[in-house]
Formats: structure tokens, sequence, C-alpha cells
């Protein structure tokens, strides 16, 4: 499930857009994307893996994520009954 909690725009154009996103036990073939943007990713709760080209790295609560524009990144495998995460993509400038 994907919340939508915010932006920040300028004009026409959004500088800061945030979201919360929680899932439910999971494994999944790597999906890679990336963004254009900045993206900074904080664990609320639960337990998982993220698929990055430096590897498998795994993630808990509290760990923070830190992905530069157009860097594939994947969420391949949540532990447990659920975890949550807020992200957050900004444009710099």
């Amino acid at each position: 499930m994907v919340e939508d909690i915010g932006a920040l725009t300028v004009g026409e154009e959004t500088l800061l857009k945030m979201w919360r996103v929680t899932l439910s036990s999971f494994k999944r073939v790597l999906q890679r994307h990336s963004h254009t943007r900045f993206e900074i990713t904080v664990v609320e709760r639960g337990a998982g893996s993220y698929t990055t080209p430096a590897g498998v790295l795994p993630m808990r609560a509290g760990d923070v994520f830190v992905f530069a524009g157009n860097e594939p990144h994947c969420i391949t495998a949540v532990s447990g009954p659920r975890a949550s995460t807020y992200t957050a993509c900004l444009e710099l400038r």
C-alpha cells in the first residue's frame, strides 16, 4: 500500500515528494528501478533485503538508504508479517 504524505511544489515544479509504503511478507525476482531524483528511504518497521549494484543489503527498522539519481535499487524481500518505509524523492539544484 502506498500512502502519499505530501509534496513541495514551486510553481509547476515538484521539488520534494514523500510517501509511506507498507509491504506484506514476500520474496520477488529482482525488478531494479531508478529515479531521476535523489531518494532517501527510512525503514520504519519490519525487515528484509534491498538489492543494489553493490549487492544484497539487509534492511531493518531504523535503517536509512540513500540513492543517487538513476541508481538502480529494489526491495527484493520482506520477512515477518509487515514492513513499512518512509521515502522522500527530491530534486537537487
